[in-house]
């Protein structure tokens, strides 16, 4: 994400429930905590993801009832570790979802979406054949059912769409770049108001073995 210039919250790996607690107080923040695991790829239906936790208490119960929630499951040995985030902020903005996939006909899709845990629902995605320009960017924006969360609705800012389209045209570049990839995800991307930018809070990357 960071070499091509698409944003991320501070975050770090721990590998102890101690560690978790000291790097979270070093954030100086609310922080998230979710499990670093290559075989659990929807981190919240495992339990694996705990939110908004402020203070030392917080992160520590937080770690020990996930820990207890996957061990219940028997996915604890799963888990190579623990993701302390930085939460972006309680005025939060949009989460949207941008991807790139294969089709059999048409070759790389780059997709746009409205993203979180409304993607599944709502699959309120659309797709453009890669490589896409700014038009072609621009306009998927424009396509969605949900279009009005992002230029505003009902006294809402909207979101900075120049920051979704500058995304956008990134992921376009990194599927040129790198042909191996052949399926990403960075959902939630959250779109902030006019002006702040979007930021990456989860990605999910596969490359052909």
């Amino acid at each position: 994400m960071h070499a091509y210039g698409i944003r991320t919250p501070r975050q770090q790996i721990v590998l102890g429930e101690d560690e978790a607690v000291a790097v979270a107080a070093s954030f100086g923040t609310a922080v998230a905590l979710k499990v670093v695991s290559a075989s659990i790829v929807h981190k919240s239906d495992a339990g694996g993801i705990a939110l908004d936790l402020r203070t030392p208490a917080d992160v520590r119960a937080a770690y020990r009832a996930m820990m207890d929630r996957l061990a219940a499951g028997g996915r604890r040995k799963e888990i190579s570790g623990v993701l302390v985030q930085g939460m972006i902020g309680a005025n939060g903005g949009v989460e949207t979802f941008v991807g790139l996939t294969e089709d059999a006909s048409f070759g790389t899709l780059i997709a746009f979406g409205l993203g979180g845990t409304r993607l599944e629902l709502n699959r309120d995605v659309v797709f453009r054949v890669n490589p896409i320009s700014d038009v072609d960017a621009t306009d998927m924006l424009t396509q969605l059912r949900g279009a009005a969360l992002l230029t505003g609705f009902r006294g809402s800012p909207g979101v900075d769409r120049e920051a979704l389209v500058s995304v956008l045209l990134r992921l376009s570049r990194m599927a040129q770049d790198w042909p191996e990839i052949c399926e990403l995800d960075i959902n939630p991307l959250v779109a902030l108001t006019p002006g702040q930018g979007v930021t990456a809070v989860d990605a999910r990357i596969r490359v052909r073995a």
